[in-house]
C-alpha cells in the first residue's frame, strides 16, 4: 500500500469517527430533561458534551490532513 493510499484511508477514517461522534453527541443532546433522575440528565449531557468535543477534534484534524484549509 503505497503512502498516498494510506494517507486517503486515515482520513477517510478519521472523517467516519468524527461523523459518528457528532450524531452521538447530538441524539445524546435530545435525551437531555428527559430522564426520570437528575444525577442521569446531568451524566447524559455530560457524555453528549464530550462526544462534540470528540467530533471536533477529529474534524479538525481531518481537516489539517487534507490541507485545504477548511
Amino acid at each position: 500500500m503505497s503512502d498516498t493510499n494510506r494517507q486517503q484511508a486515515l482520513l477517510e477514517l478519521v472523517l467516519r469517527l468524527g461523523d459518528n461522534s457528532l450524531v452521538n453527541g447530538h441524539r445524546l443532546s435530545e435525551w437531555c430533561s428527559k430522564g426520570p433522575i437528575l444525577e442521569e440528565d446531568l451524566a447524559l449531557a455530560n457524555i453528549a458534551l464530550d462526544c462534540i468535543g470528540q467530533a471536533r477534534l477529529l474534524l479538525t484534524y481531518a481537516g489539517e490532513m487534507e490541507g485545504k484549509g477548511r
